[in-house]
């Protein structure tokens, strides 16, 4: 990783770790300053605006003097104020769920008026129910933000069939003590003071205007600054609120619903969804009904599951700062007591406070899902049986004639993930793999083969995949994450787990440097071989309105081994006017005979961005065409 990255998120770290010890001593001071630095950021920002606006009024003044100019001039000083104003508005769209009400579950909002009472806390004027594995507190603001917020309540359909009363209670005894303490609505003003932020400084970097010096360098500074700083009050926040559910309930129940929802969180996304997904292989249609099925799964599947392996992967999770809750360990660990499971009866789940609107809410999210995945469902039932037909084909070919290596390869990879013969698979990649020990792709395949056997002899292929090929660690170092994990090896795990967030976050730069383009950045001549070279411009010889194509190098920071080159194309003569579907057209035509592997950012040097055009001419060999 690019060394100034890494050491930026060490320093990230190590702010937040420091202001973690400033929050325990004084909460409330600690707020405070959050609140000011917030007003902080929005008065640079109100001043700069300002400045500008009292710009219009003198350029008004110099009409007489600069003419034309002063108009130009308030031109781009206004649209630059519009910009800024534009990028600065957050729009939060109201949840969306299932509403009920008192009258459709009575028993429910009676828990919901009790704790409201108990804490003091405002009303909730919507009661959605979602199909997520959680429950959480929505403010949207009203008026601007000058007014009160409305306030939502989401209460997951999943979690409802996953916890006792009494557990449901804790889980809604601590979103209302979010609410109580004003966690919510500071929380969420805290929230969109980033969201603005990120979004100005995304609008300055897309203009490229030369009034952003105004801006640029402030917020370059004081984003990460009060990212950080605001990132413990948003996990103390999390502590506050579970001490009020321990307080209005039990730490019993706390500690359950805490233990119970990490639990069935890991069996929906690694058995139960996987397993109804599977069913696209063979059905054409999704007919089957997931959350009136969950019902059954969690009474009668979950018990045949290892769920102390589960609690054990949660309990050796670290809280990081790339969440703001902390880790189950750490949670218990605040409120003093240990990991319990303890799934619900049929007479105790927390589903049944929904009454009679159960029902009608079960059969219209499985309805809703039915819809939503229809389309992905057939594709995947079409990609299934073609593949089916593609091994019949192969199988047949390998008893009359050799397969060559790619051909073997496919064979391989259609024998484990289509027709689910993973010990054929294996053979079949072994064999590979001793004629071809550097496929990069047969590492990537066997290695994961004999991890799902949970041999461990596939680390050193995954391993082996990942020096050969780069693009392949992050998938290589999640899977040995994961393994890892599940052996049980926390030490090993933390590792490949620090080594995929270092590959993502790289990656990630590499992919936004690569996409973007500025004026400030430097560019240099080509390095295409002459064969390269003559294969793209004889492409570029065939679209009829090219006119002019430069071809450039540009200059990155990340992955600097990869080259990252440039296209500039004009399709306008002296004497002609700048013809919009044209750029289109030739743009596409450039897009769909593209010659070069390689990464190639295309542009039109024309209309507003004719001084890149300018900058390349300078360039060595940057004409091509």
């Amino acid at each position: 990783m690019n060394n100034t990255q890494y050491s930026e998120n060490e320093r990230f770290e190590k702010l937040i770790l420091q202001l973690q010890e400033k929050i325990k001593k004084n909460p409330k001071t600690y707020q405070l300053k959050v609140f000011m630095l917030a007003i902080l950021g929005n008065l640079y920002i109100g001043i700069m605006i300002l400045f500008l606006l009292a710009l219009i009024p003198l350029l008004l003044m110099s009409i007489l003097f600069l003419k034309a100019f002063a108009i130009k001039l308030i031109l781009i000083v206004g649209f630059f104020i519009w910009v800024i104003l534009r990028s600065l508005w957050v729009k939060q769209i109201p949840p969306q769920g299932y509403a009920i009400t008192a009258t459709d579950a009575p028993e429910l909002f009676e828990i919901i008026h009790k704790l409201q009472q108990q804490l003091n806390a405002p009303d909730f004027h919507k009661v959605l129910i979602v199909e997520d594995l959680n429950a959480g507190v929505v403010q949207i603001p009203r008026f601007l933000g000058l007014g009160s917020s409305q306030n939502y309540l989401l209460l997951g359909l999943p979690l409802l069939k996953s916890l006792t009363v009494a557990q449901f209670t804790a889980v809604l005894a601590h979103e209302f003590g979010h609410l109580a303490k004003n966690h919510a609505q500071f929380s969420n003003w805290i929230y969109r003071q980033r969201i603005r932020w990120t979004q100005l400084v995304e609008v300055l970097e897309q203009n490229q205007s030369r009034g952003d010096f105004l801006f640029r360098p402030f917020l370059n500074r004081f984003v990460p600054y009060f990212t950080a700083y605001s990132f413990p009050l948003a996990q103390a926040n999390e502590y506050e609120a579970d001490a009020i559910a321990v307080q209005l309930t039990s730490s019993q129940s706390t500690a359950e619903a805490l233990t119970t929802v990490s639990i069935i969180s890991q069996y929906l996304d690694e058995k139960y969804w996987t397993e109804i997904y599977k069913h696209a292989d063979d059905m054409p249609q999704p007919v089957m009904t997931p959350f009136f099925n969950l019902t059954h799964a969690l009474t009668h599947e979950l018990e045949k599951e290892n769920t102390t392996a589960w609690l054990s992967v949660s309990m050796q999770q670290m809280t990081t700062h790339l969440d703001t809750h902390p880790s189950l360990q750490d949670r218990l660990k605040a409120i003093g007591v240990v990991p319990e499971f303890k799934y619900p009866s049929a007479e105790q789940r927390a589903d049944r406070l929904l009454g009679k609107q159960l029902e009608k809410v079960t059969a219209n999210f499985d309805q809703m899902w039915q819809s939503n995945i229809s389309s992905s469902w057939q594709e995947r039932y079409q990609f299934i049986q073609g593949g089916k037909q593609r091994l019949i084909e192969l199988d047949q070919k390998q008893q009359s004639d050799d397969l060559n290596i790619d051909e073997a390869f496919e064979r391989a990879q259609l024998t484990l993930f289509i027709a689910k013969q993973t010990e054929q698979a294996c053979q079949q990649l072994a064999a590979l793999h001793e004629k071809a020990p550097e496929h990069a792709e047969i590492c990537l395949e066997y290695g994961r083969a004999l991890l799902e056997k949970n041999d461990d002899q596939g680390c050193v292929y995954m391993i082996r995949a990942a020096e050969l090929n780069e693009f392949m660690k992050t998938t290589c170092y999640e899977r040995l994450r994961d393994f890892y994990w599940q052996q049980g090896q926390p030490d090993q795990a933390q590792h490949y787990h620090h080594l995929l967030v270092e590959r993502l976050e790289l990656e990630s730069l590499a992919q936004q440097e690569r996409n973007q383009l500025h004026l400030n950045n430097k560019f240099t001549p080509h390095d295409l071989s002459s064969i390269e070279l003559q294969q793209l411009t004889d492409a570029l010889s065939k679209i009829k309105d090219l006119k002019k194509a430069y071809f450039v190098k540009k200059k990155v920071d990340y992955l600097t081994h990869l080259p990252c080159y440039v296209l500039a194309f004009s399709t306008t003569r002296w004497y002609q006017f700048t013809n919009k579907k044209r750029i289109e057209d030739v743009l596409q035509e450039i897009q769909n005979n593209m010659p070069l592997n390689q990464a190639v950012l295309i542009l039109s040097i024309e209309g507003d961005n004719y001084k890149f055009g300018r900058k390349m001419r300078w360039i060595k060999g940057s004409r091509i065409f």
